[in-house]
């Protein structure tokens, strides 16, 4: 078990900093593509599908990490608990819910899939409508 966990901080960790780097160099095609399309008159071939390719990337890493979103999200909604919204006045924990709420989905989700024999769709899933 003790093997296990240091692996998972160390999956977890690598998983994090290539969020940030994929996140790092989305930004840096996306200001590429600007500069090259408005500065240079003739937009990059490759920047904008390369910003797509690091956006899924961050965006689908990050899902890997669905029972962390829902711990740290709970803990936010904690600390934040009681404030409220600086314009519209609402409750800061309607808007703060959906971290907590949308971690517990992807593990939920994660894990029956990774338990569903072969891993198949069911079904009425399967179909493309």
């Amino acid at each position: 078990m003790r093997l296990l966990g240091t692996l998972a901080r160390f999956l977890a960790a690598a998983t994090r900093y290539s969020i940030a780097l994929a996140a790092a160099l989305m930004l840096a095609a996306i200001l590429y593509q600007v500069f090259t399309r408005y500065m240079l008159g003739a937009a990059s071939y490759w920047s904008e599908e390369f910003a797509v390719l690091m956006f899924s990337w961050s965006v689908l890493a990050g899902l890997a990490l669905g029972v962390f979103v829902a711990w740290s999200g709970w803990r936010f909604l904690d600390i934040t608990s009681g404030s409220v919204s600086a314009a519209m006045g609402y409750p800061i924990e309607i808007l703060n819910a959906l971290a907590p709420i949308a971690g517990a989905l992807m593990a939920v989700f994660g894990l029956e899939r990774a338990l569903r024999p072969g891993g198949a769709l069911p079904a009425d899933e399967a179909e493309i409508s």
